[in-house]
């Protein structure tokens, strides 16, 4: 999985929801709760094992394994723990009496002999640090023919790793490796591997059926680009896949065709926040059950694959919501019991019994009432569900509920009167219900959608608008109706997440108009506006992780106008004089000063952009305060812009300063008794003896940067002209005002 680094606040919230969270108020359909089992450290991955002597959940934790006995699932008893490298990232598997452990910290493969802790032995196999030319991996698989896959490795590309566990369970052989790309999560069924490619956004299908020379057979995108976890169905024909991003799916494809791959559905979990994001599916028979983060776990029957639909859920995680990194991890659904276990990230380990059957399973087709026309993109929507179905273009539809019973049907769809119908749904076998829809639309011929067909007037007859489009508005704010830019100006809005899963919900809303971005980094968007209106209403909000937002508006120059982050909610007046001033850093040390006055003024914020791949090194005022980025310390706090500061950089480099102007007459500037660094504010060059005649009498030498220096009185002016973007020291022998000329004045 792919999961946000556990920054100090989130530490501290995950500790405090251990302790407040009420694990006896979670939703839950058609699944109940045995027990819960709570550490003090977060959770990850689980993986179950069982054996004549009872069931066992095997719990990866942040910083090792627990061995738990659910023989009695309502009272479970821990019978060790075997420590490891600290990781949040863990995966367990098993085979024979022997579990298989990894993370992404190091120290390659761990092994635990799991009778020997059954049966009480008082120090039982464990190796802790197995050294298989990997040190770090993200997933492992073992099939059927006691062949261990390691994924997401620190070798070779971290495709797939493969070692053979009949010969000696406790010292894995190496077969073979496919390195064709990364894969992050992977299963094998006979001699097929299919594999999560997460980076390239598809699963792959490989041939090992030849450990040393492994074959690419096919590959398949997914929905949402972010292939996490696939499993393939009992009889190898559809495949199911995750997308690890907020709003994707449980995806159903089509395999049995490798040369026509084909996907067949997709659905989300139970709740009504579409942005929650999925983790790992498995397949038990008819049934797919994925550990869905915020929504917990969830079950949906696959036995018609081109028509899946959740029969059960349980939120173990009702203190989060959306698309956060939170909740169910992992879930286990292969006990011999029935019962399927959870590994809640801050809870601990869910025991839950599932009481869920196959679903009820309504099709069907829609036609037109009056001349028997198949009708496609119809909704149809069974009462209490929120997964509706859209009829093909054959008119054909596949639906359902999780439980048996009557309920009301609703069928919509534009152009046609809506219907309610009522029927009983079993699960015992598939109901049919066909629908013939009436025609409804504008009567009136002289309207512009005027609909020959319509046989009930919907009170929709509508004009041509400016543009001549049908009962449009009209064309967007500050846009022709071609779509050009009306006033020639735009605005350059850069909208930039800092951990890189897009704005998570989130958006900038400026003239009525929103953009946002759901993966990646950052997104560029172009917005017109006209010059002469005065003022617009900039809104960021909507979204979670908002800590990570920020963005910047810029007109077409690329002059800075405003940042911000979210939530934010201000009024922005676009005919504002922004101006911005090119400040350059020189690799070494550099004393800069600005005759800009920036909306914001904090320093680390300021100098930003010169902390790329760590350039900038300290900052520093004229007391020795420093502001030290690699530390994440700002002792400075806020720029100045009457003093100077001094800089020390890795490279050199150029930013830009963008607010307003700064008269410089009006803002004399105080030099002190002593050292001072003090700011240059007026745009042009001046003579270092003109400048500071009104103060000569008072000071000992003023230098800059470079040690060149003005000294009274040796009558030496080494500096030669001020200049603007640079700071300056001077020793004074006493308090004194320094007075600047405005900028259409000379020296």
């Amino acid at each position: 999985m792919q999961i946000k680094p556990p920054t100090m606040n989130r530490i501290v919230l995950y500790f405090l929801l251990i302790y407040s969270i009420n694990i006896n108020a979670q939703q839950s359909m058609n699944m109940s709760l045995l027990s819960v089992q709570s550490y003090s450290s977060d959770l990850n991955d689980v993986w179950g094992y069982s054996s004549n002597n009872g069931e066992y959940a095997l719990v990866g934790l942040y910083d090792g394994i627990s061995v738990v006995n659910i023989t009695n699932p309502s009272s479970p008893i821990d019978l060790g723990f075997y420590p490891g490298p600290s990781s949040m990232w863990r995966d367990i598997k098993t085979y024979g009496a022997y579990l298989y452990c990894i993370n992404e910290t190091g120290g390659g493969l761990q092994i635990l002999n799991l009778e020997q802790v059954i049966y009480g032995v008082s120090n039982p196999t464990y190796i802790e640090n197995m050294n298989l030319g990997f040190t770090t991996a993200h997933n492992l698989y073992i099939d059927e023919n006691g062949v261990l896959y390691v994924f997401g490795s620190n070798y070779s590309n971290g495709g797939a790793m493969m070692f053979d566990l009949v010969s000696s369970p406790e010292n894995p052989i190496f077969l073979g490796n496919y390195s064709g790309s990364y894969f992050h999560d992977g299963m094998v069924r006979g001699d097929t591997l299919w594999g999560g490619a997460i980076n390239n956004g598809q699963f792959s299908v490989v041939d090992v059926s030849d450990k040393s020379n492994p074959v690419l057979l096919a590959t398949q995108s997914t929905p949402n680009n972010f292939t996490h976890n696939c499993w393939i169905s009992d009889d190898g024909n559809t495949l199911f896949t995750t997308d690890e991003v907020s709003g994707a799916y449980v995806t159903s494809y089509d395999v049995s065709n490798l040369n026509d791959i084909e996907e067949l559905d997709r659905i989300q979990s139970w709740s009504s926040n579409t942005n929650v994001i999925p983790h790992n599916t498995h397949v038990n028979g008819d049934f797919l059950i994925t550990s869905y983060y915020t929504d917990g776990v969830s079950v949906v029957d696959a036995s018609q694959p081109s028509n899946l639909i959740e029969v059960a859920y349980y939120d173990t995680s009702d203190g989060y919501t959306g698309s956060g990194f939170n909740g169910a991890w992992g879930s286990y659904p292969f006990l011999p019991s029935g019962n399927i276990l959870v590994s809640d990230i801050e809870n601990g380990l869910y025991v839950l019994e599932p009481k869920f059957s196959n679903a009820s399973f309504l099709q069907g087709y829609v036609t037109n009432s009056v001349n028997g026309a198949p009708v496609s993109n119809v909704s149809i929507q069974i009462a209490g569900s929120n997964n509706p179905s859209l009829s093909e273009l054959n008119g054909f539809y596949e639906t359902g509920i999780a439980n048996s019973g009557t309920y009301d049907v609703f069928v919509t769809a534009s152009g046609y009167l809506s219907q309610t119908i009522s029927v009983t749904l079993s699960s015992e076998y598939t109901t049919q219900l066909n629908v013939e829809l009436t025609a409804s639309g504008c009567m009136d011929p002289s309207a512009c959608n005027f609909n020959p067909f319509a046989v009930v007037d919907d009170g929709s007859c509508a004009e041509l608008d400016e543009c001549g489009d049908c009962g449009g508005d009209g064309p967007a704010p500050g846009y022709d109706c071609e779509g050009n830019c009306i006033s020639g100006e735009t605005l350059n809005i850069e909208m930039i997440d800092s951990y890189g899963d897009g704005w998570n919900g989130n958006t900038i809303t400026i003239n009525q108009i929103s953009f946002g971005f759901s993966t990646g980094y950052n997104a560029q968007e172009t917005l017109c506006y006209d010059p002469s209106t005065s003022c617009f209403d900039v809104v960021c909000d909507g979204g979670t992780w908002q800590e990570e937002v920020s963005w910047v508006l810029s007109d077409q120059n690329g002059n800075e106008l405003l940042t911000g982050g979210a939530p934010y909610s201000d009024v922005y007046c676009f005919s504002e004089q922004v101006t911005c001033q090119t400040i350059d850093f020189s690799a070494g040390w550099t004393i800069f000063s600005t005759y800009i006055q920036p909306t914001d003024l904090a320093i680390d914020v300021l100098l930003s952009p010169l902390n790329i791949s760590d350039n900038l090194i300290i900052v520093k005022d004229v007391n020795g305060t420093a502001y030290l980025p690699g530390w994440d310390f700002n002792g400075i706090g806020d720029l100045d812009f009457k003093e100077a500061y001094l800089v020390k950089t890795n490279s050199a480099q150029s930013i830009d300063f963008c607010g307003e102007q700064l008269l410089p007459e009006q803002h004399p500037i105080t030099l002190s008794e002593g050292w001072n660094m003090f700011a240059y504010l007026r745009l042009d060059p001046a003579n270092t003896v003109l400048v500071m005649d009104g103060i000569v009498d008072y000071i000992v030498l003023v230098k800059d940067v470079m040690g060149n220096a003005y000294i009274p009185q040796y009558d030496f002016n080494g500096i030669g002209d001020l200049e603007s973007g640079k700071g300056y020291l001077a020793k004074m022998t006493s308090d004194q005002t320094l007075n600047y000329l405005s900028n259409d004045q000379e020296y």
